[in-house]
């Protein structure tokens, strides 16, 4: 499957609530992803990755952006924006 661990599994948030998407009907919404990996070498520490916007239509989503993100743990590049959570 190509995925560590050999299987999907539910995301939650650090209180156990399930994350769920769903597509507005007739509206148009992004999903926001962003993946990094610490650099291990740098001081201060600082994670190494990108932060990639979709375009959710039909129930499919597909890639719009993708921005490198160098940066702090607590960048705003890593953050969520907590007006989107619904």
């Amino acid at each position: 499957m190509g995925l560590s661990g050999g299987g999907l599994r539910a995301v939650t948030e650090a209180d156990g609530t399930r994350l769920v998407l769903a597509e507005v009907v007739d509206g148009r919404r992004h999903l926001v992803t962003v993946e990094a990996e610490p650099v291990w070498t740098s001081d201060p520490l600082v994670h190494d990755g990108e932060r990639v916007t979709h375009v959710v239509r039909d129930g499919v989503a597909t890639p719009t952006s993708t921005t490198p993100v160098l940066a702090e743990r607590n960048a705003p590049a890593h953050q969520v924006d907590p007006a989107a959570r619904g």
